[in-house]
C-alpha cells in the first residue's frame, strides 16, 4: 500500500458530523449540488440496519454501536455509528436519517464530503467512476476505495476503513446497504408520521429546584407500529431511569450550579425514526 493511501486511511478514522458553514455554498458549486438527482423524492421509513445481513461483514464483530442526535442545523437528524472489527479489518458505518425531506440528506452529504481531510483529487463522484450508488455518492481512495459516502432519499450513509490493513470491500458493503434502503416503501412527509414515534407528554413534577434536589419526570411515548423504543437524554448523567416499568420511572437530579436548564429527550425506534420533547427547570442559587 502506498504512503499516500495509508495516510488517507488514517485521516478517515475521524468522525465527521456535518454542519452548515458559509463555505458550504462554495462546496455546493464545486460539487455541482444543484444538478444532483433525487431532490424532492419519496421519504423512506428509516433503516433497521443489521450488520450480519451484509455478507461482506459476516466475519466482523461489533466493537461500538452508538446513537446520537445531530444538532447544529435544522432539521435535526438521528445518526447511528457502528464500528466493526476482526483482526486487521476495522470498518466504520454511519447511517443518518432525516424525517422532513430528501434534500436534507443531500445537504448533509455536502457537509461530509467538504469536510474530508483529503485532497480534492482523491474525492470523486461515484457514478463518474463506474460506481452507481444512492441518488449521489462520493468515493475516496487511490488504488482502491477507502471511503464511500452517499445519500439515498432521506438517508445519508458512510462506509469507511479505520485501518490501513482493512481488506473489506467498502463498495460491496455500501451497495448492500443501499439495496436495503431501496427495498423500503415510499412515504410522503405526512404519511411518514404514521411510522414515527410520538412523545405525548414530557413534564417535570417541579419547575424550580434547589441544588442537587431531585424531581420525578413524566414521559409518555408511543410507537405506532409496536416496535421497541429507546431514549437519549441531553443530561444523561443527571437522570436516573428505569424503562422496565410502565410508565418509565425517571428522576432528574439538579446540578450544583444555579440557572435555567432545558431537559431534552429523544425517543427512537430501530429504524432511526424519532420524536423529541423538552421541559424547562430552574435551579435556584
Amino acid at each position: 500500500m502506498s504512503a499516500a493511501a495509508a495516510a488517507l486511511c488514517a485521516l478517515l478514522a475521524a468522525l465527521v458530523l456535518p454542519t452548515s458553514t458559509p463555505a458550504q455554498s462554495d462546496s455546493k458549486k464545486i460539487l455541482e449540488f444543484d444538478s444532483w438527482p433525487g431532490k424532492g423524492g419519496a421519504l423512506k421509513p428509516g433503516l433497521n440496519f443489521v450488520p450480519s445481513s451484509v455478507p461482506a461483514l459476516a466475519a466482523l464483530a461489533i466493537r461500538s454501536d452508538q446513537y446520537r442526535e445531530v444538532r447544529g442545523r435544522r432539521p435535526e437528524s438521528l445518526l447511528r455509528q457502528v464500528d466493526l472489527k476482526k483482526d486487521d479489518d476495522h470498518l466504520r458505518i454511519q447511517i443518518e436519517v432525516f424525517q422532513q425531506a430528501t434534500d436534507d440528506a443531500q445537504e448533509a452529504l455536502v457537509g461530509v464530503v467538504a469536510a474530508r481531510a483529503a485532497p480534492l483529487e482523491l474525492i470523486k463522484r461515484g457514478d463518474r467512476q463506474g460506481i452507481a450508488l444512492g441518488d449521489v455518492s462520493y468515493i475516496t481512495g487511490v488504488d482502491r476505495v477507502f471511503s464511500l459516502d452517499f445519500a439515498r432519499n432521506n438517508i445519508r450513509v458512510h462506509v469507511g476503513c479505520l485501518s490501513t490493513e482493512t481488506k473489506v470491500d467498502v463498495v460491496a458493503v455500501a451497495k448492500a446497504i443501499d439495496g436495503q434502503i431501496v427495498a423500503q416503501p415510499d412515504f410522503t412527509k405526512e404519511t411518514l408520521k404514521r411510522e414515527r414515534p410520538a412523545i405525548s407528554a414530557f413534564t417535570s413534577a417541579s419547575a424550580k429546584l434547589a441544588s442537587r434536589e431531585r424531581t420525578p419526570l413524566t414521559l409518555t411515548a408511543t410507537e405506532p407500529q409496536g416496535r421497541p423504543l429507546k431514549y437519549l437524554f441531553n443530561y444523561e448523567s443527571l437522570i436516573k431511569r428505569d424503562f422496565n416499568v410502565t410508565p418509565p420511572d425517571l428522576t432528574f437530579r439538579a446540578p450544583e450550579e444555579a440557572g435555567d436548564y432545558t431537559i431534552e429527550v429523544l425517543a427512537y425506534n430501530p429504524n432511526l425514526l424519532f420524536d423529541t420533547a423538552r421541559v424547562a427547570v430552574t435551579v435556584a442559587p
